[in-house]
């Protein structure tokens, strides 16, 4: 048995999770392709998912490939998926002050509204799914840790 394989698997479903999900949700009609959005924000988009693809890539030669320091390349791994996550609360953080939205009318709408304390909330895909992937990567993380 591999040596660390419960950790080497929980940061490579975190890895998969976390960058194949953009590549299924935006390359295509809803976003890449939209013919409503600019050319420049889909070239934008394009280079993100591209982006995470290729860091996906690499976190999971780091958890897979032979060499030393078998642990520290889980950690430098978590730590690339951790800034993917980051990066998109930040985005989420300051949308407003950027005039930025979760949705497009033409994309991926929220799929769910509920009253919570009297206000409407809305439940959109994309902050919902980096919630639970940021839950799955701590999980990863702390099997990296008390592994």
């Amino acid at each position: 048995m591999p040596e660390h394989l419960l950790a080497r698997i929980a940061v490579t479903l975190a890895a998969v999770m976390i960058t194949g999900a953009p590549l299924l949700a935006d390359l295509n009609k809803t976003h890449a392709t939209n013919p409503r959005w600019t050319p420049h924000a889909r070239f934008y988009v394009v280079w993100q998912v591209c982006s995470y693809g290729l860091l996906g890539t690499v976190s999971l030669f780091l958890i897979w490939s032979a060499g030393p320091l078998p642990v520290e390349r889980l950690y430098v791994a978590c730590t690339l998926l951790g800034a993917i996550i980051l990066g998109f609360f930040l985005a989420a953080a300051s949308v407003r002050r950027f005039g930025g939205a979760f949705y497009d009318d033409n994309g991926y709408p929220p799929f769910a509204k509920r009253q919570i304390l009297g206000r409407q909330v809305e439940f959109d895909v994309n902050a919902t799914g980096f919630i639970v992937f940021a839950l799955i990567l701590a999980m990863a993380t702390t099997f990296v840790w008390l592994d």
